[in-house]
């Protein structure tokens, strides 16, 4: 009998311990079983997150800022190539080749003692025209492939250039701070104009001609578009452009038909070209920001470049601000110079008191002209419900990065 109990005992002891051994076996398989889930969880979860991180970077659609040692007195974008040029306030040519993903310096052409004042690039690209304050290398012709002078002009004008615009591959013409312009012919031997006139008794802030290279337009400090022939090489009109402000800038629009000059009271005067004796519209930007330079993009938008830092959009026929494209830098910063690109698919501008020059994508315009209408027919059928006119908020475009307050409150909404 105690055998037999102690035998029966002995088994009982054995497969107990059997089922606990089988058990820690099961639980210990169990746990690894587990750790490995939890690891091929952990790498699932850790690839998730990376692709959630990875769609939540927005792919960057402009270059990087540039930052020079110099404040850029213009910015000029190369026509055919994705380089970019600065004329500095010390006198020198910087050129830049620029992609979406970093900028890389190619070259620093000292060019003059004093600043930079205006830089112009031919057509073809193979030139570029800088002039200065600095009255011993006033106006210099470069090559753009190898960066040697082709010609430059000592005391070219009495007083410090302003502006430059190029006529044709021979004809460029100047305008200075004393109301003067001058046209030139690089075939001539000689570094005489081959016509000068005094336009003004105040600064030329801008010119331009058109395809037809019959008229040069001038805008100065007087508040005053004066038109040139290039064909007589006479003075044919001068059209005062209000009792106040200074004109700016200035841009041809609507298939050639529009020209449109600028003033520092955010004022738009617009043209018919080839009846400058007076304007047939005016349109004053509601913040009244004085525009330093524009750029036109389409045959009826241009971007302005104004005295708050901002850049805005603004259409012509029906004339109206489209919307806020950037703001530069620092709340002081004035824009100073204003560009686009061969492909018209980018600006740049530089700053007063920043080295920075900035790149914005504007490449959404090809497609706001619909929304735009869309848009405004729906503002006109509110305006005529409500019965009176209330001002709208400022709308920001795509390339500013700020929502629009109407948008955000849409959003909440959903």
């Amino acid at each position: 009998m105690q055998s037999d109990s102690s035998d029966v005992s002995s088994d009982d002891s054995s497969s107990g311990y059997e089922d606990v051994q089988s058990k820690h076996v099961n639980i210990v398989d169990t746990v690894k079983t587990h750790d490995d889930d939890d690891d091929d969880d952990e790498e699932e979860k850790d690839e998730l997150v990376k692709k959630i991180e990875e769609s939540q970077i927005l792919k960057r659609d402009h270059p990087p800022d540039i930052e020079l040692d110099e404040p850029a007195a213009k910015v000029c974008f190369h026509p055919n190539k994705n380089i970019i040029l600065f004329g500095t306030m010390e006198g020198n040519i910087i050129s830049y080749n620029y992609n979406n993903e970093s900028n890389e310096l190619l070259s620093t052409m000292e060019m003059h003692e004093d600043s930079c004042r205006d830089l112009q690039i031919s057509d073809d690209g193979q030139t570029f025209y800088s002039t200065s304050t600095d009255m011993s290398t006033q106006i210099v012709i470069v090559d753009f492939e190898t960066e040697k002078w082709k010609r430059f002009y000592e005391n070219a004008h009495d007083c410090p250039i302003y502006t430059t615009t190029i006529v044709d591959e021979n004809l460029f013409a100047t305008g200075d701070d004393d109301g003067c312009v001058k046209l030139w012919d690089i075939r001539e031997n000689t570094t005489t104009p081959i016509f000068s006139v005094e336009v003004t008794k105040n600064s030329v802030n801008s010119m331009l001609t058109n395809d037809d290279k019959e008229w040069l337009v001038c805008a100065s400090n007087s508040n005053v578009l004066t038109t040139l022939s290039l064909n007589t090489r006479q003075l044919i009109d001068s059209e005062e452009c209000g009792k106040d402000g200074l004109l700016t800038s200035l841009g041809i629009f609507k298939n050639g038909t529009k020209l449109v000059t600028t003033n520092n009271l955010g004022g738009m005067y617009i043209f018919q070209w080839g009846k400058f004796g007076a304007h047939v519209d005016y349109f004053v930007n509601k913040n009244k920001s004085p525009i330093n330079c524009i750029v036109p993009i389409t045959d009826d938008t241009f971007i302005a470049g104004e005295n708050d830092g901002v850049l805005r959009a603004y259409g012509i026929g029906p004339n109206r601000c489209r919307g806020v494209v950037g703001q530069v830098h620092g709340r002081k910063n004035t824009i100073e110079s204003l560009d686009h690109s061969g492909d018209g698919g980018l600006i740049a501008c530089s700053s007063s008191n920043e080295n920075y020059v900035q790149f914005w994508n504007i490449n959404y315009f090809e497609d706001l002209s619909d929304d735009d209408n869309n848009s405004s027919n729906k503002n006109t059928a509110r305006k005529k419900k409500r019965g009176k006119k209330r001002r709208q908020p400022e709308k920001y475009l795509k390339s500013s990065k700020i929502q629009n307050r109407s948008a955000f409150f849409q959003d909440l909404n959903e």
